[in-house]
């Protein structure tokens, strides 16, 4: 029988506590304070089932930490403040409706002029929604890296809170069948759907806010619970899985090949290497075969076994298009299964979809542990060294790599560009051509106007230039490799590069 997780909802409950968004209730305070509401009534609930579920399994301890969580932890009543304006528009529709009135309490000294005013109507489901929604709007409405940390602590909270509500609410009864041992009366399509609303919405909290801190692991264990429960997980049975071998008179001819080491360089080799003023790309054959992702069990090449790792009802944001630069291009999120299927094994002319520059890996502990970070990634490299502000360094962080996956289709591709840090580019799966330039032709690339989220990007197709329109790109020099599965390539900071994939890849 497997084992109640009372740890997991308890130490969740009391991070949540810790955030009183003290810093924005100046101006914020109507929002706060639904939220603060919603923690209470979630908390509430939460700690009554779990008090209940141990008491009717006789575990003593659980029954007195239950009694004592009641006690050390419950708030000051929190009252609302009551909307001036409640027409039908501005009410959620809602069939089972609490009001909140907050008539003695004054709020008008916390109040900035003009402060909007919510309604503060209905069920704690509907009120989470609303703060979920307006945290989003702050969120979207700015670009990501000027973006209050408050909101999205808020917006992953209220994800949480929400998550909670209905594991201890209308998904009790299945909760407390599967841990009892009676999975025969689990099975609810009614409850499995709202179950799957629930597992998009922690895809969402990481996807969108990025789960920050704690929040990241309790959404991974949150999913793996209802997963569990709710079965949402189903084995699958793909067929012609293992795309990524490709006919060797379709590989692209290499006339201008770059420099590749046969087996792994020493940290002090590598080191010396990327710090070089004048240093290049290059190749380290057969650095990652040693990852669980080249496995027999864990194979990346086997589409199958991706989607057991990711999930079946997982949310992920896809590129649609041939790459972002064209005007047509857009992006969605769809479930990983579907993508798989649709995308990737699909023989259909669609347009050319690609899940890219997404940290899968938050999202699956079990992909995650598929690979190691590079050692070469701590290195004592110039943008960490020596970079006194850190929001300039490596990465935007000194102590953090950012972690992305690419998962595609024969024939993506990743226009020329560059990055402003230091890049290692880990072949997993299936082949990739690449093609890359030196900064110093910047100016002869044709990049895109430097006021332009574009501005890294040139206009030319790299592999097949214009030579009426871009003529001075065509007599620039450049290096060019095909990669294999295993191989890892370092692109120094701002060297130009452009991707295509030959297969299926990863």
């Amino acid at each position: 029988m497997n084992v109640f997780p009372y740890k997991l909802f308890r130490d969740a409950l009391k991070e949540l506590e810790k955030d009183t968004f003290e810093e924005i209730y100046f101006s914020e305070n109507s929002i706060v304070d639904i939220y603060l509401h919603c923690l209470k009534e979630t908390k509430s609930i939460v700690l009554e089932k779990l008090f209940l579920y141990s008491e009717a399994n006789q575990d003593e301890t659980q029954i007195k930490e239950g009694i004592d969580s009641n006690i050390i932890h419950k708030k000051r009543k929190m009252d609302l403040p009551r909307p001036k304006n409640t027409s039908n528009e501005s009410q959620p529709n809602t069939t089972k409706k609490t009001e909140y009135n907050s008539e003695s309490q004054t709020t008008k000294s916390r109040k900035k002029e003009n402060q909007d005013i919510f309604c503060v109507n209905g069920s704690v489901p509907e009120l989470l929604e609303f703060v979920k929604d307006y945290s989003e709007s702050k969120i979207s409405s700015q670009t990501y890296t000027t973006v209050n940390k408050n909101w999205f602590f808020i917006y992953s909270n209220s994800r949480i809170l929400n998550s909670l509500f209905f594991l201890f609410g209308d998904g009790w009864k299945c909760t407390i069948n599967y841990y009892n041992g009676h999975t025969e009366n689990i099975y609810n399509k009614e409850t499995s759907l709202l179950a799957l609303n629930v597992l998009n919405i922690l895809d969402l909290t990481v996807i969108v806010a990025g789960a920050p801190e704690w929040r990241l692991e309790f959404c991974q264990k949150m999913i793996e619970t209802i997963e569990s429960i709710f079965s949402l997980n189903p084995k699958l049975s793909f067929l012609d899985t293992n795309n990524t071998t490709i006919p060797t008179n379709e590989y692209p001819i290499i006339r201008n090949p770059l420099k590749q080491y046969e087996n792994q360089i020493s940290l002090q080799e590598f080191s010396n290497l990327i710090q070089d003023e004048f240093c290049e790309p290059f190749i380290i054959k057969n650095a990652t075969n040693h990852w669980p992702a080249f496995s027999k069990n864990n194979s990346w090449n086997n589409l199958e076994y991706l989607c057991s790792a990711v999930g079946y009802y997982r949310l992920v944001p896809i590129e649609i298009g041939n790459n972002y630069t064209e005007s047509t291009w857009s992006q969605k999120l769809v479930y990983f299964s579907e993508y798989l299927e649709d995308c990737i094994l699909s023989k259909s002319n669609n347009k050319t979809s690609y899940l890219a520059q997404h940290n899968l890996f938050k999202q699956s502990r079990k992909l995650s542990n598929d690979f190691n970070i590079p050692d070469y990634c701590y290195t004592d490299a110039k943008c960490f060294e020596r970079c006194k502000n850190k929001f300039n360094s490596c990465c935007g962080n000194v102590e953090d790599v950012i972690i992305n996956a690419w998962i595609g289709p024969k024939n993506t591709v990743t226009p020329l560009h560059y990055d402003t840090f230091h890049n290692l580019f880990c072949q997993v799966a299936g082949y990739k051509y690449v093609k890359l330039l030196s900064h110093k032709f910047s100016s002869q690339v044709y990049p895109y106007d430097p006021s332009t989220m574009l501005s890294n990007t040139s206009q030319v197709d790299a592999e097949f230039p214009n030579l009426e329109k871009h003529s001075e790109f065509c007599s620039l020099p450049f290096l060019e490799c095909i990669l294999s599965p295993g191989d890892l390539l370092y692109i120094p900071p701002k060297y130009w590069h452009y991707l295509r994939s030959l297969s299926v890849s990863t």
